[in-house]
């Protein structure tokens, strides 16, 4: 199952309908603001969320949505004051369909709310929690969690086609990462521990190679970007 989560951030429409084109009609969740941008990209929701007084939809929105909630999207409808963001709540609600193999891309999950965005990022570990492959993704970065959750070393592969010309970030997400070993990157590292104290793993390289990146303890942020 592939799904995509919309958010109210920084979202390229043209990225927008090229990955629901890649994903081959995925399961698609707007939260808040994120339903605007779908509306605006031509494309049909299947659930929407959000307090949908503070969403800017215009009159032609309105009919649209109208539309789509009679043709079986999904609407819902939550208070100005909770808990959670409504990000949080729409990856709570995906969380509940996906299962271990299943992808889940977050768009506009990133902007000038750095709290947010902050927010959005952490919550990644949701997934990585559950072997969810999932990512937030903005014009400039791709952000992933991998984190150890039992006994057994995480590991992961960056394919070259995704890092060539960019930069590749290993960010400490728990206060410390045991047995990082990163390999076919510029810069190696085996077996090394890693604290939130460092920046020694900030902006390494492609060599045009399959990057890949494991820990035996901890949790990690992956970011691949370029500026």
């Amino acid at each position: 199952m592939n799904v995509i989560i919309i958010g109210a951030g920084n979202v390229n429409k043209d990225q927008l309908i090229a990955t629901v084109e890649r994903l081959e009609k995925p399961f698609m969740v707007g939260a808040d603001g994120g339903i605007k941008q779908i509306l605006d990209a031509g494309l049909k929701p299947d659930i929407v969320l959000g307090d949908m007084d503070s969403v800017k939809l215009d009159d032609d929105d309105r009919v649209k949505l109208a539309k789509y909630i009679d043709e079986g999207t999904k609407e819902v409808v939550l208070p100005t004051e909770k808990d959670d963001t409504d990000s949080e709540h729409a990856m709570h609600m995906v969380l509940d369909i996906v299962k271990p193999g299943d992808r889940v891309v977050l768009l506009g999950m990133s902007g000038t709310r750095l709290d947010h965005t902050i927010s959005n990022v952490i919550l990644l570990r949701l997934f990585a929690m559950k072997d969810i492959d999932a990512f937030m993704a903005d014009e400039h970065n791709v952000i992933r969690v991998l984190g150890v959750y039992g006994e057994t070393p995480a590991s992961m592969i960056l394919s070259k086609d995704e890092t060539e010309g960019k930069y590749v970030s290993v960010i400490p997400l728990s206060d410390v990462v045991e047995g990082l070993t990163i390999k076919d990157a510029k810069y190696e590292v085996t077996d090394f521990m890693l604290d939130k104290s460092s920046g020694r793993c900030i902006s390494n390289e492609s060599l045009g190679k399959d990057i890949m990146i494991s820990i035996k303890t901890g949790e990690i942020i992956l970011i691949i970007s370029r500026d």
